[in-house]
């Protein structure tokens, strides 16, 4: 039994690996501000900020140099999973981490660059320290996760809550894990207090984006729908054009947390809490599959309560479901993957339709092209920007080139749709690729 972990981490890993070499490319769209983050930090710029902490730029600013961002970014989430399946094979078991491994979500940003992945782990890794090792590591280990997502802090009182239970001296206990919390929270709360930022996270970009276009509710009315919305994403999730669907695995995890809370199960408590925390985290903001992790993941944790051999069928199940589909190339990726490394070999500023169109830069971050929409003229909308106005607009900003992302044109400016359609006068292609379309502005 000795070799089921490192079997079991070796399995993850050339799992994901693989994963990550079948999307080489970008899969998150906030991931672009995030290396450009990471690469104003090393200028000494934005050390602070209301939406996102410090922890995570700063490790994409230390791997991107050498690595590229994108590269970092999928080593960072790998690194995370690993970590997250030692955490749960060491707490709840091997076919625990198993079943975890499987699941979709976690296959999906286990390999794909960005937060989540890493906040979820460490807070993983935290609650399977409470009895096996030192109050100071755990409270490292939720600061450090903090400081990969505000979010991530909901693990502190499901961690206090442990430690408060267990036998021996509580003060000392509670004191030390406090105190390495806020030592590994420390950036943010320091920066803070000498006036570099907020001190607590800022909600209200994120409320509006989960509120939709109407006006806002009440904070009570707006928490209780974020609530719903939350509970009804985790059940029963499902992405259009697909219909939602009761989730089967979730339904299997939450008969296994009820066990486990009928046996008085510390660990069991300890899942439902932090799930509880996520969901009522969730509430304040808006919610899909990603957000939904930490919510989702301990819940599904729950078949470590039930008899060793349901998990084990229950994984080699869902992987026969989950893997194909993990693994299926994406080819809308792959094409604006050509346009961007076409794109990025001319070693100008280049204008873009879509937001998930970048640069790689030769320092090894990537950047983000300029919007159209910056040149849309005042008082007019998106669909009026016409070729001619664009060509203005670039030579007055210095642009020479457009990416445009055919989809987008059709949707959002559908004034640019001549350029779609072969030579246009003042414009000359550069690269093409399905859906896309990359273009000189010729002076």
């Amino acid at each position: 039994m000795r070799m089921v972990g490192p079997l079991l981490l070796l399995l993850t890993l050339g799992i994901l690996l693989g994963l990550a070499q079948a999307h080489p490319g970008l899969r998150f769209v906030d991931f672009i501000s995030f290396a450009e983050r990471a690469r104003r930090l090393l200028e000494g710029q934005d050390l602070l900020n209301g939406r996102y902490p410090v922890g995570y730029p700063a490790l994409l600013a230390l791997l991107s140099p050498a690595m590229g961002s994108i590269a970092a970014g999928k080593a960072l989430s790998i690194t995370g999973a690993l970590l997250a399946v030692f955490a749960v094979h060491r707490w709840l078991g091997p076919f625990a981490a198993l079943w975890l491994l499987v699941q979709p979500a976690f296959l999906e940003w286990g390999s794909t660059e960005g937060t989540d992945m890493l906040a979820l782990a460490l807070a993983l890794l935290a609650l399977s320290q409470l009895e096996r090792g030192p109050a100071w590591s755990v409270g490292a280990l939720a600061g450090a996760a903090a400081m990969m997502r505000y979010p991530a802090a909901a693990v502190l009182p499901v961690l206090l809550l442990g430690l408060a239970l267990a036998p021996g001296p509580r003060a000392r206990r509670l004191g030390a894990c406090l105190g390495a919390f806020l030592l590994l929270s420390a950036p943010h709360w320091v920066g803070a207090l000498l006036g570099l930022g907020p001190l607590l996270p800022e909600a209200g970009e994120n409320t509006a984006i989960g509120m939709g276009d109407g006006p806002l509710a009440p904070p009570l009315e707006r928490w209780a729908q974020g609530l719903r919305i939350a509970v009804m994403g985790v059940l029963w999730p499902g992405t259009p054009p697909e219909p939602p669907q009761l989730s089967w695995p979730l339904l299997l995890g939450l008969a296994g947390l009820g066990l486990g809370l009928l046996r008085r199960d510390r660990r069991a408590l300890s899942l439902l809490l932090l799930a509880a925390l996520h969901l009522a985290v969730l509430g304040f903001f808006f919610s899909n599959e990603r957000l939904a992790l930490p919510l989702s993941a301990p819940l599904l944790l729950g078949v470590a309560f039930l008899p060793r051999a349901l998990p084990l069928l229950a994984a080699v199940g869902l992987s026969v479901l989950s893997l194909p589909r993990a693994y299926a190339p994406d080819p809308q990726a792959l094409a604006r993957e050509e346009i961007v490394a076409a794109a990025s070999q001319l070693g100008e500023p280049v204008a873009s339709s879509s937001p998930w169109f970048y640069l790689r830069r030769q320092d090894g971050f990537i950047e983000s092209g300029t919007l159209l929409r910056e040149a849309v003229p005042a008082g007019a909308t998106p669909g009026q920007l016409s070729p001619s106005l664009l060509r203005a607009w670039s030579q007055e900003r210095g642009v020479r080139y457009v990416a445009l992302d055919l989809g987008r044109v059709h949707r959002t400016f559908p004034g640019l749709r001549p350029l779609l359609r072969g030579s246009t006068e003042g414009y000359r292609e550069v690269a093409a690729s399905p859906g896309w379309r990359l273009l000189e502005i010729l002076p």
